[in-house]
C-alpha cells in the first residue's frame, strides 16, 4: 500500500495519525513511498535547517517514478481522469491505480478519485 510522507515526517501536522496507522499495520503490509515523497521529506528538512537523516521505516520501500510509469498513465488517460489533483497527489493516485494498490492518506483532496482508487482514510 502507498503511504504518504506524513507517516515519516514528524514535523507534519498529520504525522501522529499516519505513523500510528503504519505502526498498526506494518506486520502484515508492505508500504511504498513514491520517490517524489522522499524528495519532499528531504526538502522539508532542508527548509527547517535540520541535519539530513535517512528516510527509514521497517516494511517501507521506495517506489521510483520512471518514464514507464508516465507512459502507463498516458495510455490509461489518468492525467485527464485525475485532473482535479495537482503535483505529487496526481503521482500518488496514478501509482495507486496502475499498481492496484490502496492509498493510505488523510488528505481530503483524494475524495475526488475515491471511485477510481482504493483509499484508506487515516484518522
Amino acid at each position: 500500500m502507498l503511504i504518504l510522507i506524513s507517516g515519516v515526517n514528524s514535523d507534519d501536522a498529520n504525522h501522529l495519525a499516519c505513523y500510528s496507522f503504519y505502526e498498526n499495520n506494518k506486520e502484515n503490509s508492505i508500504f511504498y513511498i513514491p520517490s517524489i515523497a522522499y524528495f519532499e521529506f528531504q526538502a522539508t528538512q532542508s527548509r527547517n535547517r535540520k541535519k539530513y537523516k535517512e528516510l527509514y521505516m521497517e516494511s517501507v520501500r521506495k517506489y521510483d517514478i520512471t518514464y514507464d510509469l508516465i507512459k502507463k498513465c498516458d495510455n490509461l488517460d489518468l492525467f485527464n481522469k485525475f485532473n482535479r489533483l495537482r503535483g505529487a497527489d496526481l503521482v500518488y493516485a496514478c501509482i495507486s491505480k496502475i499498481e492496484n494498490m490502496p492509498l493510505a492518506t488523510n488528505d481530503k483532496d483524494f475524495k475526488s478519485v475515491e471511485s477510481d482508487i482504493s483509499v484508506i482514510w487515516v484518522n
